[in-house]
């Protein structure tokens, strides 16, 4: 539960990161399409400025000449020069504006053409009218088409600012779809980020609910638990007394076997009868100190060797390797049998013989066999 709500609160700040990136990417698009088009703004202004310059000297320099052509004035020749001369820069620089726009610069350029030879015409006459008489130059004013060029020079220019006065709208309509797109982008993920703010405060307050609650259980099983333990634990203080009440009993009956099998030890050691413990196939696994006493054979030599090859020549039917077998097998005790016990000089030393099966919780695990010596030769 907890590495998923880590997944989703960084699931969520993955996303948070990724609309602000979203958001900030929109606003320097905007930032930077604004910059380009104030700058775009004020290059056309500025054509536009120079192109009512270049009608402002046109004017201008008509005006005085036609003054100077009416007054003999001087000056107004000085002044028409001047604005002709002006003319000239005003028409270079709205052609450096707007030489890399392919459909207005044609048209500057045939404006700046008619309005170069308006000018040239206008000084011109302005320079012949010295060596005239009045009534001449009246006549060369009343046939000059300076007028019809002067008011096509104004409507070529009116034109040009009319389509500059339009882009000019069309980009200001532009900037205001891109400032609004612009608002509804940022808007947006600014609602989307609080969206997910909500979503990572929730998302914690249900983990710390959660934990509360697990904690809560947890107190509750420590409890439950330390209840067990100690309800346990008491159980096991009663069983270690019971435990050692019964290794001390214990230690008392091992005491009491041992001293029992001492005792029997000594017993069985200290008799006069020949004693051998044999398996149920009848292999010697025990002897007393009598039998190697009587017989001369040491007892690591006994040991370990079938109970046939000492007694021997059992007759009587009850003493032979069958009948032991099978009395072993049915736990019945065999007694007064005759057999011959061998010595370890090959002697034959005629022998009774008694078989007592060895039980171990009612199982035969083996036999006693007895012998006593006779003197009498069987």
């Amino acid at each position: 539960m907890k590495d998923q709500t880590l997944r989703r609160i960084y699931a969520c700040f993955l996303a948070i990161c990724i609309v602000l990136g979203l958001a900030a990417l929109a606003a320097m698009r905007n930032i930077s399409a604004a910059a380009a088009s104030a700058d775009w703004v004020n290059h056309t202004h500025a054509t536009i400025y120079e192109l009512d310059r270049v009608v402002g000297s046109v004017v201008t320099g008509d005006a005085a000449a036609r003054t100077f052509l009416w007054t003999g004035d001087a000056r107004e020749l000085v002044v028409a020069r001047g604005e002709f001369s002006e003319l000239g820069d005003h028409l270079e620089a709205v052609r450096a504006l707007t030489r890399d726009d392919a459909a207005v610069s044609p048209q500057i350029n045939a404006l700046g053409a008619l309005a170069e030879q308006h000018a040239t015409v206008v000084l011109a006459l302005a320079a012949a009218s010295p060596g005239k008489s009045r009534a001449e130059w009246e006549a060369s004013l009343k046939s000059d088409r300076g007028s019809e060029t002067l008011r096509e020079i104004k409507r070529q220019a009116a034109k040009i600012r009319a389509g500059q006065f339009e882009l000019l709208d069309q980009r200001d309509r532009a900037a205001y779809h891109q400032a609004q797109t612009t608002r509804w982008v940022v808007g947006t993920c600014v609602a989307l980020d609080l969206l997910l703010l909500a979503a990572v405060a929730w998302l914690v307050r249900d983990d710390i609910a959660t934990r509360r609650r697990l904690a809560e259980t947890l107190q509750s099983a420590n409890d439950v638990l330390e209840t067990k333990v100690q309800a346990r634990t008491q159980e096991l203080v009663a069983a270690n007394r019971n435990l050692a009440a019964e290794n001390r009993e214990r230690q008392w009956a091992a005491q009491s076997l041992e001293h029992q099998l001492r005792y029997n030890q000594i017993v069985v050691n200290a008799t006069s009868d020949l004693v051998f413990v044999i398996t149920k196939s009848l292999t010697i696994t025990r002897i007393n100190p009598a039998v190697s006493l009587r017989t001369g054979w040491a007892e690591e030599e006994i040991l370990g060797r079938p109970l046939a090859e000492l007694v021997q020549n059992h007759g009587g039917g009850k003493a032979d390797s069958a009948a032991l077998t099978l009395a072993l097998r049915s736990a019945r005790e065999l007694h007064d049998g005759n057999a011959r016990l061998l010595d370890r000089q090959g002697r034959a030393l005629p022998v009774h013989f008694t078989l007592l099966p060895l039980r171990d919780n009612d199982k035969v695990v083996g036999g006693v066999v007895l012998l006593q010596l006779v003197s009498v030769p069987l």
